[in-house]
C-alpha cells in the first residue's frame, strides 16, 4: 500500500462514465430480455394454435377419406342396381337389349365416374 495513489479528477470521470456504460448495458440487457421472455410466450401461443389446427386436418382428412369410401359405395350399389335393372328390362316383351354406359373405374373423387354416368 505504500505506492497507493490518490485516483486523479480524470480517473474518476473515467470511473463515471465506466459505471454509467455498465448501466445502460445491463438496462439494455433487461430489455433485451424482456422481449425474449415476450417472443417465447408467443411462439408457444403459435405452437398451441398449429397443434389445433393439425389436430383439426387430420380429422377432416379422417372425415373425408370416409366420405369418399361412402361415395364410392354408393356407387358401387348404383352400379349393381343400373345392372339389374337392364337385365330387368331385357326380360320385358318388346324391349330390346339395354346397353348400359361404358364403366369408368376409379375413386369416385377425382374420377370422371359419378352417378350422373349411369
Amino acid at each position: 500500500m505504500e505506492n497507493f495513489n490518490t485516483p486523479t479528477r480524470e480517473d474518476l470521470q473515467a470511473y463515471r462514465v465506466l459505471i454509467n456504460s455498465l448501466r445502460e448495458a445491463k438496462s439494455l440487457q433487461e430489455d433485451i430480455n424482456e422481449e425474449m421472455e415476450r417472443s417465447i410466450q408467443l411462439l408457444k401461443e403459435q405452437k398451441a394454435i398449429l397443434e389445433q389446427q393439425d389436430c383439426a386436418i387430420q380429422d377432416l382428412s379422417s372425415n373425408l377419406s370416409d366420405y369418399v369410401e361412402e361415395a364410392n359405395d354408393l356407387l358401387d350399389g348404383l352400379k349393381d342396381k343400373a345392372v339389374l335393372l337392364a337385365e330387368a328390362m331385357t326380360s320385358i316383351p318388346g324391349v330390346g337389349p339395354v346397353e348400359l354406359p361404358v364403366e369408368r373405374d376409379g375413386p369416385f373423387l377425382g374420377s370422371e365416374a359419378s352417378p350422373s354416368h349411369l
